[in-house]
């Protein structure tokens, strides 16, 4: 239901909450679907965009990989960008928390369409923050963050990247971390 932290405490504090909105089966009903074809899972984020921007009902997605960092950067993107309180993903979602409408209409999303979505990079733009962190850090993007890193090479000039990283990362990452912070990216442990 995209209630607001007071509401989500009150209920962690008290065991309940109210039983309207998405808490009902019936209002829990996918009426769009989004076919997903050759679309790659480092776009899934720019994917997530898209949906939030352009699907506003509740949508079943198809096509896509159950792997949890994918799934998850895709809805945290979705939910960034858009107001869906529940998107559906075919064999990820459990059975029987979900309808889908009959005679549902179908959108096809293709690798071409998220590119043209995203479109270039401006060459104009030399000053640049980024930001990747917590709470939606796992490991696995971590890890890529890191290779991504590798690559790429020492951030330079008016360009900056801020990653924050959960506490144990600290112990776990210990030597990663020293080498982003050595290229040039400023890691914050333990905080948001």
């Amino acid at each position: 239901n995209r209630e607001g932290g007071p509401l989500a405490l009150a209920s962690a504090l008290t065991g309940y909450t109210y039983y309207s909105g998405l808490h009902l089966l019936e209002n829990r009903t996918a009426r769009v679907k989004v076919v997903v074809e050759a679309v790659e899972p480092g776009l899934y984020g720019a994917l997530g965009l898209w949906l939030g921007e352009n699907v506003k009902e509740v949508p079943i997605i198809t096509g896509i990989t159950s792997e949890y960092s994918y799934v998850k950067l895709m809805l945290a993107a979705a939910a960034a960008s858009g107001d869906h309180g529940l998107v559906v993903i075919e064999n990820v979602t459990p059975k029987n928390t979900y309808i889908v409408e009959s005679g549902v209409e179908s959108i096809h999303v293709t690798r071409k369409d998220i590119e043209e979505y995203v479109g270039e990079a401006d060459p104009s733009l030399s000053d640049v923050l980024g930001f990747v962190g917590c709470p939606h850090l796992d490991s696995l993007e971590f890890e890529y963050l890191v290779e991504f890193v590798k690559k790429r090479g020492r951030i330079t000039g008016k360009r900056k990247l801020l990653v924050s990283v959960p506490a144990i990362y600290s112990k776990i990452y210990r030597d990663e971390i020293e080498f982003l912070s050595r290229m040039g990216v400023d890691v914050a442990v333990g905080t948001c």
